[in-house]
């Protein structure tokens, strides 16, 4: 059931707050108006307008205690980006120049920009990701809300054990014997496990 936009976890034993899932549909939609390709807006004026909208619905749901819904939501908002910014690079001429410019080879650049694809299905291909990282975002003062959750998980984390979880030697793995010459001196990986 839903009150003022959040609801409850199932569990019996400890019952989180969460936010409900109509409530992260309209976030959804409310993004989707601010981010749209077709309101002719620069890059700093979206995000701008995003991080105002994003601090005051968080500054309302920071009472969650569930944060699962969220996690997936900074994914879909910086491809919503790139596809903004795809689309604001209009022509093949541009594309392939602004991608080779940060840093894609000129072969991937040319398939890249010369694609036919629209500009969401651009925008989770592997060359535009890397010419357009987190870190870009990071730069033009996209407040992301990554910063606003905390490290923890919701669920149990699996370590992986050595030899598997049946267990086997507890020897360490043989590491090859390569050094490393770091300003001058000479280390060997063995030296640092």
């Amino acid at each position: 059931r839903k009150y003022l936009g959040l609801c409850m976890t199932n569990s019996r034993k400890n019952p989180k707050i969460r936010i409900h899932w109509k409530t992260i549909k309209r976030f959804k939609e409310r993004v989707r108006e601010i981010t749209a390709r077709r309101r002719g807006r620069s890059i700093k004026q979206v995000i701008n307008e995003l991080n105002v909208y994003m601090q005051g619905w968080w500054g309302y749901y920071r009472i969650t205690e569930s944060f699962n819904r969220l996690r997936p939501l900074q994914h879909w908002i910086r491809r919503r980006l790139r596809a903004v910014i795809w689309k604001q690079w209009k022509n093949r001429r541009t594309r392939v120049s602004q991608l080779m410019k940060r840093g894609v080879y000129r072969v991937h650049a040319l398939t890249t920009g010369c694609s036919r694809k629209g500009p969401w299905r651009m925008s989770k291909v592997k060359w535009v990701n890397i010419a357009l990282p987190d870190a870009y975002f990071s730069s033009l003062v996209f407040v992301p809300l990554d910063l606003i959750l905390p490290d923890q998980p919701n669920r149990a984390v699996r370590t992986r054990m050595l030899r598997g979880v049946g267990g086997g030697s507890c020897e360490a793995p043989p590491y090859p014997d390569i050094f490393l010459q770091i300003q001058g001196k000479l280390y060997s990986f063995t030296h640092f496990f």
